[in-house]
């Protein structure tokens, strides 16, 4: 099957430079995956990765997925605390070999 994808970006007013995006699909079992999201340092705190996560999951829901997940790498602590604030919820923990 086709994979479907949303891509959001962020861009700054002047320069038009992208800030930021976040990256999101569907999969064929009805879950929904934003499966990256990312704002440049010197713009992070200013709801940017707020706003693009909504968007995200407001695309999510008209695709009526029946869930949401997301990864966060292991040891990103402030990536687990904006996406607790965001309504999200560690749920399970995957391993990897090097």
């Amino acid at each position: 099957a086709e994979k479907v994808i949303h891509l959001m970006v962020a861009e700054e007013t002047q320069s038009r430079e992208i800030v930021g995006y976040c990256l999101s699909s569907l999969h064929d079992d009805g879950i929904g995956e934003v499966e990256s999201l990312f704002i440049e340092e010197a713009y992070r705190g200013n709801k940017i990765g707020e706003t693009l996560l909504k968007d995200a999951c407001k695309w999510l829901d008209e695709n009526n997925v029946t869930r949401k997940i997301l990864g966060v790498s292991y040891g990103n602590a402030n990536a687990e605390r904006f996406y607790m604030r965001c309504g999200f919820y560690p749920a399970y923990t995957v391993f990897a070999t090097k």
